[in-house]
């Protein structure tokens, strides 16, 4: 790559990490290019972007960037996927294509600035998402609030069964 070409590509990753809320990296050794697209339009799907760079200028653009602790895993074939919007859902598709393919291999994750490596990765890729973790608290509010009202009917039936029941006895 001549030098001019290393600089546009410089400055086209460190624009894509300008405004990221996180980037997950794997290894994407023995993949082909057919399945690196169906990858692409996956990860484009979800929010993000995809991008084979070299080791060397994802190094120095992460740094230019603030982003730490990524160094260790800048090894080998390295795909990176620069989130948008959710960095969660990056993961999670990323897993889930890992899971399936068989040769994407994730490396780490740089998310709410702390790098994560692969356990850390693959432990944000089984939490539920943020919908289905807001789904869980208004499930679980509903049930303590049918529960409550289901209470007072019982005190409010309860009550006017006493009130009859007194009524009677007066008028007997």
């Amino acid at each position: 790559m001549i030098k001019e070409e290393k600089v546009r590509v410089l400055e086209d990753i460190k624009n894509s990490l300008k405004d990221t809320d996180g980037i997950v990296l794997a290894d994407f050794k023995g993949m082909t290019i057919q399945e690196q697209e169906e990858l692409r339009k996956k990860i484009e799907k979800e929010g993000g972007i995809a991008k084979v760079i070299k080791n060397t200028l994802l190094k120095k653009a992460l740094d230019d960037s603030r982003i730490t602790g990524m160094d260790e895993f800048l090894k080998n074939n390295t795909i990176v996927f620069i989130s948008k919007e959710d960095v969660l859902k990056l993961i999670k598709a990323a897993a889930e294509y890992s899971k399936q393919n068989g040769k994407l291999v994730l490396k780490a994750a740089y998310m709410e600035g702390k790098a994560l490596d692969k356990t850390g990765v693959l432990a944000m890729a089984d939490l539920p998402s943020r919908k289905e973790l807001l789904a869980m608290i208004a499930g679980g509010l509903n049930s303590v609030i049918s529960k409550f009202v289901g209470t007072i009917n019982s005190i409010m039936i309860q009550f006017v069964g006493t009130i009859e029941a007194l009524e009677k006895k007066k008028s007997s």
